[in-house]
């Protein structure tokens, strides 16, 4: 096996151990606690996941179906993601070695740009947990858990307020009298330049 077979290998084990962790977590979450430490699964919870286990996929409601797609992806996202997030890092050490500044400029904007686009992935994956998770708290009637594996809380509700500057700065020209006013309240602060790539 080579060292990138080895990478990808890896890359799926760990989404596999994620995937069983998460299913095991729920599972327990949802059983009623003995004195004697052992588990007891909701008989409604048995029946549905017995009527699971003994369908086809094919069969699967289309919910439950997105469910083991869920799942499906993250593999697929390992075994896509490990060696192109790898290719990335080697045509990222390639460029810091030098060669034609225009060429390495374009090839820079591409590498950055790709990996923005595994950024957004990603974070997409995070809504997509955070929505799987609200779901479970939601069935669950809990606001926050704490497993091995860190937190997980719904945040209280509040209100953002913001202000419209250049606004503002409109009315304390055409109202000098307000602009004195402002003025004690308007902080600047320089923003030195920076490269923006998209």
């Amino acid at each position: 096996m080579t060292n990138s077979q080895n990478d990808t290998r890896e890359a799926v084990a760990d989404v596999q151990h994620a995937i069983w962790a998460h299913w095991m977590r729920y599972q327990f979450s949802v059983c009623q606690q003995n004195d004697d430490g052992s588990l007891t699964i909701p008989a409604e919870k048995v029946e549905r996941w017995q009527r699971q286990i003994e369908t086809d996929y094919a069969g699967l409601s289309e919910r439950e179906k997105d469910s083991d797609r869920e799942q499906a992806d993250k593999v697929l996202g390992a075994l896509g993601n490990a060696d192109s997030i790898k290719a990335l890092q080697r045509r990222w050490q390639v460029l810091e070695g030098g060669g034609d500044p225009k060429a390495t400029i374009e090839e820079a904007i591409g590498i950055h740009n790709e990996a923005q686009g595994y950024i957004k992935a990603l974070k997409e994956m995070q809504e997509g947990i955070k929505a799987l998770v609200n779901e479970i708290f939601a069935e669950l009637l809990i606001t926050e858990f704490e497993g091995s594996a860190g937190k997980a809380r719904v945040a209280n509700a509040y209100t953002r307020v913001s202000y419209d500057t250049k606004g503002l700065d409109k009315l304390a020209r055409e109202r000098p009298d307000l602009g004195l006013v402002l003025k004690q309240y308007r902080k600047t602060t320089g923003v030195p330049g920076s490269v923006r790539i998209g």
